[in-house]
């Protein structure tokens, strides 16, 4: 079924907030604003709510001038993710498979069931819009997650009062965030501690929090890159970053769930619920 009927119902203007029609005039394909005549493209099974949009393959284009310090420094490292995955969250939270599961800074994910929405025109995109203006209609959503995202946008407080408007009372939003992490694009302006990221959530009510990746993955991280920035050969240092995660392949062993160890976790998560409803 095509994303346009898939969603109308609780997609808005967001201009003037009111509701959207599809266009009787094909073979144009828009959504028209019932109140204020604005329209919205729709090309390729996506809908464009972007007046300006990222139009390049993939995020890691858009941040191609940035030093990718660590790129070859894969080898030998485990990939131990902590806390629910995104794929599991419905089920975690048990949220029904008929719900409306909203995946933002989806970039070029795809994962079943979510509607996938970015400012990348990315293969995998539902709906090509600013997460700092949602075009979804007060109360309607299940689900939002979002998964290091927010650090890319300097305005990043908007995101998460458009996610209360937006969720249904009793909908959860799961966010992740960078916290011990060096800078890893052009385009990337903050991290976070838990408080600060809790303290982000004081209308929500707090589920469950703690390390998506842990301390290991932030010394492994720091490490592969001053190799990647200090070792200039290139035979010589992909020899150093794969004895450099050898060598910290121990501290990926055990649990990560004491506070000091969250406390110095590459990236940490929350998870929220709505309680309220929103009325303005």
């Amino acid at each position: 079924m095509e994303i346009t009927n898939r969603y109308i119902d609780i997609l808005r203007c967001i201009d003037c907030n009111a509701s959207l029609a599809q266009s009787q005039s094909p073979p144009l394909r828009r959504l028209i604003c019932s109140q204020c005549d604005v329209m919205y493209e729709v090309k390729n099974n996506k809908i464009y709510f972007a007046k300006q949009h990222i139009k390049e393959h993939s995020w890691q284009n858009v941040g191609a001038d940035w030093p990718a310090l660590g790129e070859n420094a894969g080898r030998f490292k485990p990939n131990k993710i902590l806390g629910p995955k995104i794929k599991d969250l419905p089920n975690y939270l048990n949220i029904s498979e008929e719900g409306r599961w909203v995946y933002i800074g989806s970039g070029n994910d795809c994962i079943k069931g979510y509607i996938n929405v970015d400012l990348g025109d990315y293969e995998n995109v539902d709906i090509v819009a600013d997460i700092c203006s949602f075009p979804f209609k007060s109360n309607q959503l299940d689900l939002i997650v979002s998964n290091s995202t927010l650090e890319h946008i300097y305005n990043f407080k908007d995101v998460v009062t458009e996610a209360f408007r937006s969720l249904k009372p009793g909908g959860y939003i799961y966010m992740s965030v960078p916290s011990i992490c060096p800078r890893h694009h052009a385009v990337d302006y903050h991290r976070w501690t838990m408080a600060g990221l809790e303290k982000l959530f004081d209308e929500f009510k707090i589920v469950e929090s703690g390390a998506c990746r842990g301390y290991a993955d932030a010394i492994n991280v720091m490490g592969n890159w001053l190799i990647g920035d200090k070792i200039k050969n290139a035979k010589m240092k992909n020899l150093i970053h794969a004895g450099w995660n050898i060598a910290c392949r121990p501290l990926y062993w055990g649990k990560n769930t004491s506070e000091i160890s969250v406390a110095l976790s590459q990236t940490i998560f929350v998870i929220a619920k709505k309680e309220g409803s929103y009325d303005k």
